[in-house]
């Protein structure tokens, strides 16, 4: 309550701030932790998002989903603590109110990992920075096999989707996407 009172600079008692924030069902509440993201990639998202909007259960069924992931330990224990309105989702993740999560620190485990409706892919573990060369190795490795095995359960028609990691996007990486779009 001082720090809310230090941040308002005004001099009113403690309880009458109490009293006016329940009034206004404004709470203290932990700061939610994820991933900052960029209003350029938010505007990206949105507009794939509308793109698909229309899509079909079927369509999506066809969609081979795939991302590789950090697994490890945030070892930030301070709490960030902010002042929002009771039920308000909207308030709850504005920027403000957001704790960006770390993207250094002690790295315990990459992953590689994709799924197409309920049927599950291999997990890669990966013991190393996943560039283009190392991505593409798990795309050859990997993934064709996975779409192999999809295509003899009677799959047609896939999609393979990622997004826009730098070794999703290397030249490298998109040559041999459509390389192997072509052939396979």
């Amino acid at each position: 309550m001082k720090e809310l009172k230090s941040i308002c600079n005004i001099e009113v008692s403690e309880r009458t701030l109490r009293r006016h924030l329940r009034e206004k069902e404004i709470q203290h509440w932990r700061a939610v932790k994820r991933a900052l993201v960029s209003e350029k990639h938010a505007a990206a998202w949105l507009a794939w998002a509308k793109e698909h909007k229309d899509w079909t259960a079927e369509q999506w069924a066809k969609v081979i989903w795939s991302d590789e992931s950090a697994i490890k330990k945030d070892s930030d224990a301070r709490t960030v603590w902010i002042w929002r309105h009771k039920g308000n989702l909207k308030e709850k993740y504005l920027p403000k109110n957001v704790v960006g999560k770390q993207r250094d620190g002690d790295l315990s485990q990459m992953v590689w990992g994709c799924f197409m409706g309920n049927k599950i892919g291999p997990i890669v573990f990966v013991d190393e920075s996943i560039k283009k060369e190392v991505y593409i190795g798990i795309l050859e490795k990997i993934l064709l096999d996975f779409i192999d095995a999809l295509r003899e359960d009677g799959a047609d028609d896939i999609i393979f989707q990622q997004d826009n990691a730098r070794p999703h996007t290397a030249n490298a990486t998109v040559e041999w996407l459509k390389t192997v779009g072509q052939k396979h």
